[in-house]
């Protein structure tokens, strides 16, 4: 994976995604950020050469060889596996705000119309290249394939980009993910991390300005 790490080292952002289930998901739990015993913690990710593969129902997958079932539930499965997404080339932030429209005629508004914000959403955009045999790769595709069937969600964690340390993290269900094979075994891969909850971020007081 040495290719793909200077992609991910000029990018700038790194990150973090880590299989959950729908029964394993505390939103409550957003927060404490993306580091040592955080939200997140990467200090040990699961290694890129890891056998990836479906398990016995589209809510497993499992890791290694013999194979162990990762995806967090907080019944069976209370250890967290961590995987680093290498070779990113896009990891936008969008957020969207409801709003309804309020119509009065007293004096206060003027008779303007007055907004109110009723609810919010977020994503994560991600875009790269990898291997089809780094195993976050895999991991990916797999919550995604069986967002529905197996009611997988995935802990999403974003740090940088470089020369920063502002974290954005939380749940998501991953979405529309496509595929361009560029050659032999690289392949260029976009997917759409929705938002489920809240979103957390940890905003970068340090960095020069």
């Amino acid at each position: 994976m040495a290719s793909c790490s200077q992609y991910s080292a000029a990018f700038g952002y790194q990150v973090f995604i880590t299989p959950v289930s729908a029964c394993g998901v505390d939103l409550n739990s957003v927060n404490g950020g993306v580091g040592a015993g955080g939200f997140i913690d990467p200090t040990a990710l699961a290694p890129a050469t890891e056998k990836i593969v479906e398990g016995a129902s589209a809510a497993e997958i499992l890791l290694g060889d013999p194979g162990a079932n990762i995806v967090y539930d907080n019944d069976t499965v209370t250890t967290e596996t961590v995987f680093k997404l290498l070779g990113l080339t896009n990891a936008a932030l969008e957020t969207d705000t409801s709003s309804e429209t309020v119509t009065t005629y007293d004096t206060e508004s003027k008779g303007f119309d007055q907004n109110v914000a009723t609810s919010k959403s977020w994503s994560l955009s991600l875009e790269g290249v990898s291997q089809f045999g780094d195993s976050a790769y895999k991991a990916l595709r797999l919550l995604e394939l069986n967002s529905v069937a197996g009611s997988l969600k995935c802990k999403i964690g974003r740090i940088g980009p470089s020369g920063t340390v502002e974290s954005v993290y939380g749940y998501v269900t991953l979405t529309n993910f496509s595929e361009s094979v560029e050659a032999g075994s690289i392949v260029s891969w976009s997917v759409t991390a929705t938002g489920y909850g809240p979103i957390s971020i940890d905003l970068d007081n340090s960095a020069s300005v």
